[in-house]
């Protein structure tokens, strides 16, 4: 093998090398440490999800927790009452947190996103829209048509005390 040939071959070895090495240091070092756990996490999960036998949806289930089971029995709802563009209140979180503990209602958008139906938190703009509310009590699911104005002041007012957060 000639000079040049092999002093490629090193200097190939080297860019490799040291390339390896910066990703290692990049991927342990302060937030970037945690931001590759979760990354290692998700391939887990990944990996088993991959291999298990479980549908598309129990995997979806499985993933993306309480708000996404509440989401999907809210569509089923809407779907088996045949209730056309409905648009729903959702309870803010630090009332469902003390009532429910642990379970957190979803995003507006992430609500829109799993179900298709337009969702709105008490403190939107646009509140005055809402036809019914997802109300989460004693483990239990319940939807209720906001029936006029009055009634939606009156939910509001209820729900003032209660900050909404993400």
């Amino acid at each position: 093998m000639n000079a040049v040939k092999l002093n490629q071959l090193l200097s190939q070895v080297a860019l490799t090398f040291i390339a390896i090495v910066a990703l290692f240091i990049f991927s342990h070092a302060g937030v970037n440490k945690e931001w590759f756990a979760k990354v290692v996490s998700y391939w887990d999960d990944y990996q088993e999800q991959r291999q298990s036998n479980k549908t598309i949806e129990e995997i979806r289930e499985e993933r993306l927790g309480p708000s996404y089971k509440i989401s999907k029995m809210v569509r089923e709802t809407f779907e088996a009452r045949h209730i056309k563009n409905p648009v729903i209140l959702l309870e803010p979180n630090t009332y469902v947190e003390k009532t429910m503990g642990g379970i957190k209602m979803p995003e507006p958008i992430i609500f829109y996103y799993f179900t298709g139906i337009k969702a709105l938190w008490t403190n939107s703009t646009n509140v005055n829209e809402a036809t019914h509310i997802l109300r989460l009590k004693n483990g239990q699911m319940q939807i209720d048509t906001i029936s006029s104005p009055g009634a939606l002041k009156q939910i509001l007012n209820f729900y003032k005390p209660y900050p909404q957060s993400l």
